[in-house]
């Protein structure tokens, strides 16, 4: 009764225990005629000192498929949060067995005590909330999802010690490690329950009765008497399945040798897929049919690539590109089985393609435009004697110089003044870029001429590493995936993304000037003169320091 009385914070800091399982539960006595129809189940958790890795652990019994030993790296969640989340694994899966009675014996030392109920439900009562704030309490959200589950089944909850005296290790891992097999059950994918054809559809319309693109893709994995290992994929298109769209919209397929680090079966298989995908929707393929050999991944693919302990399942990078290709194009997805004999002779033919890209050299990735120069880079996109006197519209993107400040100014070819609108336009283009990066004046200036209708447009600069960015590491980026030399993500990059997608429709041709023409530029120094003598005009003669000591105030 005193303890209750006493600021929450202090039974925080001082039982901190008590505070994480502020919630009610039920607890029903065990009785000899019901324990029958009871399931027990242990649960531990295990957080190393030192490490940020957690491990848990809930038994189901001998044998069990259930059982479950999972451990995660890089885990900040405490001991406690550690020991409630098996709690809560245990429970989901008895929720999905569908059990209505659940014993659940855990390590966790606050049921030792006796009136841990009404302290549970005095805290409940405050909503998880920390006395005098409105911050929760820690791991509440899983106490929130225990009461949820104990609405729904009878649990009862008893303290069983997983550490025995004159016994090192948990006895609970230890049951674990001996009778439980560490990953999930392997997939029966030749069951007649299991769905080997299924669809990922998003909004497209119907193929109106054409045949749809069929490509079979497959995947070979190889390791040398020197233990070098080395896959390669294929990809096959059906040729009647392609007959009725245009020549350049047919695709070509592929064989690859992969050079991706490290080199498995199951990432040469998802290669497969994702340059068959990749190659559709660049054509602009709107549906298309992808038949391959990789079972697994169709099975975790309808489970959103998750184990059964909730972590990720390997090569999720490749999940995700997939995924994200699927929003563009219409698969419908079929798995085969390529160890038995099949009359499909497509099949028989990709495993063979496969099997030849086993002995083709390495492709590594495409970076030939990272040694180039920016003159080399401006071969044929330099035209500029071919617009001069039209109305094609030219930007002024410099960088700071002796001669002019950095800045953007737009005008025409042939001199004529832009019209009230375009100027107004014009100088708002710029007014939410900040850092006045590459990327941000760059689609700044292409979202404008988007935006006006340009068809072709001229950039003049004397910033070379501004050149060398659009014409060289943009091609590079949208070629290998938007990932750079380090195989890390772009900066930016979906700027980028949309700077590569404008150029594709409106042409740019470069005008690159080592130093500003005055003469050339004299509208462009102009502006900048005219708003560096207003600026100043504005602010006034800057006034003179007095001598002397400061007034003083009264």
């Amino acid at each position: 009764g005193c303890m209750l009385r006493r600021p929450l914070a202090t039974v925080l800091s001082s039982v901190s225990i008590r505070s994480l399982l502020s919630t009610r539960l039920y607890c029903a006595p065990s009785t000899s005629s019901a324990d029958d129809d009871i399931t027990t189940v242990r649960t531990t958790g295990v957080r190393w000192a030192g490490k940020e890795a957690s491990c848990n652990g809930i038994y189901w019994g001998q044998g069990d498929l259930r059982n479950t030993l999972s451990r995660r790296n890089h885990d900040h969640t405490p001991l406690q949060g550690v020991m409630l989340r098996s709690i809560v694994m245990a429970l989901e899966q008895a929720k999905k067995d569908g059990l209505k009675r659940v014993r659940i014996q855990t390590d966790f030392k606050f049921l030792k005590e006796k009136n841990y109920r009404k302290q549970m439900l005095k805290f409940k009562e405050q909503n998880f909330a920390i006395y005098n704030s409105k911050d929760l309490m820690e791991n509440a959200e899983l106490f929130d999802r225990i009461l949820q589950l104990m609405d729904e089944m009878e649990v009862t909850l008893e303290y069983r010690s997983a550490w025995l005296e004159n016994r090192t290790g948990n006895a609970v891992l230890e049951l674990l490690k001996t009778g439980y097999m560490k990953y999930p059950p392997k997939v029966d994918f030749m069951s007649p329950d299991y769905d080997c054809d299924w669809t990922i559809t998003p909004s497209f319309p119907s193929s109106d009765g054409r045949p749809i693109p069929t490509v079979y893709v497959a995947g070979r994995f190889e390791v040398a008497y020197s233990g070098f290992a080395k896959a390669a994929c294929a990809s096959l298109w059906v040729p009647e399945s392609i007959e009725h769209l245009e020549v350049k919209q047919r695709p070509i397929g592929l064989i690859q040798n992969l050079c991706m680090y490290p080199v498995t079966h199951f990432r040469a298989q998802l290669m497969a897929i994702h340059d068959a995908i990749k190659e559709a929707a660049a054509l602009g393929i709107p549906e298309i049919r992808v038949i391959t050999d990789s079972l697994h991944f169709m099975h975790f693919y309808k489970i959103d690539w998750k184990k059964r302990d909730g972590s990720p399942v390997a090569n999720e990078k490749f999940y995700l590109k997939i995924k994200a290709l699927t929003e563009t194009v219409k698969v419908h997805f079929k798995g085969v089985n390529h160890t038995v004999e099949s009359d499909d002779s497509f099949v028989n033919r990709v495993q063979e393609m496969a099997n030849e890209g086993l002995g083709f050299p390495r492709q590594h990735r495409d970076t030939k435009e990272y040694g180039m120069s920016v003159d080399e880079l401006l071969v044929g996109r330099d035209a500029v004697y071919s617009v001069e006197g039209t109305s094609t519209r030219r930007v002024r993107i410099f960088k700071a110089s002796t001669v002019c400040k950095s800045g953007v100014m737009w005008d025409r070819m042939d001199d004529v003044p832009l019209e009230e609108g375009e100027v107004k336009a014009a100088g708002e283009c710029m007014e939410d870029v900040n850092r006045r990066t590459p990327a941000e004046i760059m689609h700044s200036v292409m979202e404008h001429a988007d935006r006006m209708g340009f068809e072709d447009m001229v950039i003049r600069t004397n910033n070379r590493y501004f050149v060398r960015n659009v014409l060289g590491f943009l091609e590079v980026w949208h070629r290998n995936d938007w990932v750079n030399a380090r195989w890390a993500p772009t900066i930016q990059q979906e700027w980028w993304k949309r700077i590569y997608e404008l150029t594709q429709r409106i042409e740019v041709i470069w005008d690159l000037v080592e130093e500003v023409d005055e003469v050339k530029d004299e509208i462009y120094l102009s502006k900048y003169r005219r708003r560096k003598y207003e600026k100043r005009k504005k602010a006034g003669r800057p006034k003179k320091k007095e001598k002397g000591l400061p007034p003083t105030v009264d």
